[in-house]
């Protein structure tokens, strides 16, 4: 919750609040945004009660990263409670949630007006339904459908929070192929319960998705693959804010996620654990980077359905610290690793929350130099109908302004015509 209103109010988030001023019914209309609606019907009633104020609205999201960590623990619990990892399942669970509660990532989008902690929480909730669902023993009950319906309904919200979730089912449905066949046309019934619930938005949002397309189309490039895992690994280790001369860092962090997915391959006992976090760290940037053929946009929060199961590893790995320092520091290996993972977090975040150059917005900051200057009688003209919302939140108090076509001033001719009758 630290400076959580620190960041104004940018393109996205504005884009969001526009669809949740407008009222319950365009809240839900196809064409109002790109995305689905179930982040934006929390954000009509946060609405509601406070309005534009940025540091209450900006609540919302802290809340729901706050969510993910007791569903991170639990997640982590029942993956870590079996075979080999039993005795150590509690420090390995604690150790997760340290990695997520001072991730430069997951705090930056936990205080941003968008969707990604919701989609944290919701992914973490549908994986831990997945695994209580598919457990040997429900399996062998049929009449246990309970489980299964539960699931289906925590991931049909997942999918309705981000298109993307989409890309961590896939990962499920590699998991359950692989691991739990048995457990197959159970999760089919309950896919097919989500198809129900998700198929009907999807067919009458399509034609604002296919917008967004691009017409040019690139080859899969290995080149772009790379940039992609990049850019999501040092995001999610050491945060885009942390120094780029030291970045290198990340890729000790890397080494120790997946050093611990390899340990858990290896075993026979903990294989089926090691093949469904791989598969949810691997798969899901595999699909973006497939998709990124049709978008030619990435940006790290894209891969963000992979954050849990690297954080669960990377909590594995600083629980099992210990087991490679000499005896007379295992107990403190522990410690010692989280300690150097906590402190390069907060290098990052220093410069997230103090360093004017990773402001995403200064739009509220110019409104005050212009309210600064102006002169009684004077008018302020805005010539982008995009910039309404924006310009609500931060509008100077007392100072006239005019929303103007933009065709009045993009060229000299139309300026001549229309600027006289403006200014006048």
């Amino acid at each position: 919750m630290f400076h959580a209103g620190h960041q104004e109010i940018w393109g996205d988030e504005g884009a969001k609040l526009e669809v949740v001023n407008q009222g319950l019914a365009h809240l839900f209309a196809p064409a109002a945004e790109v995305h689905p609606r179930f982040f934006h019907f929390w954000l009509y009633l946060w609405f509601q009660v406070f309005g534009y104020n940025v540091l209450a609205l900006r609540l919302l999201p802290v809340l729901f990263g706050m969510l993910g960590l007791p569903l991170i623990y639990v997640l982590a619990r029942r993956l870590f409670a079996r075979g080999l990892l039993a005795r150590g399942a509690p420090l390995a669970a604690y150790a997760a949630v340290l990695v997520i509660a001072v991730s430069p990532f997951h705090i930056a989008y936990s205080q941003d007006l968008t969707m990604y902690s919701l989609l944290f929480a919701m992914l973490c909730l549908s994986f831990y339904t997945l695994l209580r669902a598919a457990r040997p023993r429900a399996v062998e009950r049929p009449g246990d459908w309970k489980a299964w319906a539960l699931y289906a309904a925590v991931t049909l919200l997942a999918l309705h929070t981000h298109y993307y979730a989409t890309f961590a089912v896939a990962a499920q449905a590699a998991y359950i192929l692989i691991c739990r066949r048995r457990a197959l046309w159970a999760w089919v019934a309950a896919q097919a319960a989500v198809a129900v619930g998700f198929l009907p938005w999807l067919y009458l949002h399509y034609r604002l998705l296919a917008g967004q397309a691009v017409d040019q189309v690139q080859d899969l490039s290995l080149g772009n693959l790379g940039a992609i895992l990049r850019q999501g690994a040092l995001a999610f280790t050491v945060g885009a804010t942390f120094p780029a001369a030291y970045a290198w860092l990340g890729w000790l962090y890397v080494l120790l996620v997946l050093a611990a997915l390899a340990w858990l391959l290896l075993r026979r006992g903990t294989r089926e654990m090691g093949a469904l976090l791989g598969l949810w760290l691997l798969l899901p940037p595999l699909l973006v980077w497939i998709f990124d053929i049709w978008l030619q946009h990435f940006g790290e929060r894209f891969v963000s359905m992979s954050l849990p199961p690297l954080a669960l590893l990377l909590g594995l790995a600083i629980s099992r610290a210990g087991r490679l320092a000499p005896p007379m520091a295992r107990r403190a290996g522990p410690a010692l690793l989280a300690s150097v993972y906590v402190l390069t977090s907060l290098v990052a975040l220093r410069t997230w929350y103090f360093d004017p150059a990773v402001l995403k917005s200064r739009y509220g900051e110019m409104l005050a130099s212009i309210a600064a200057q102006a002169r009684p009688g004077d008018v302020l003209l805005l010539d982008g109908p995009e910039q309404a919302i924006l310009f609500r939140i931060y509008q100077p108090c007392g100072l006239d302004y005019r929303f103007v076509s933009p065709d009045a001033v993009n060229t000299d001719a139309a300026a001549a015509r229309d600027l006289p009758a403006l200014v006048a």
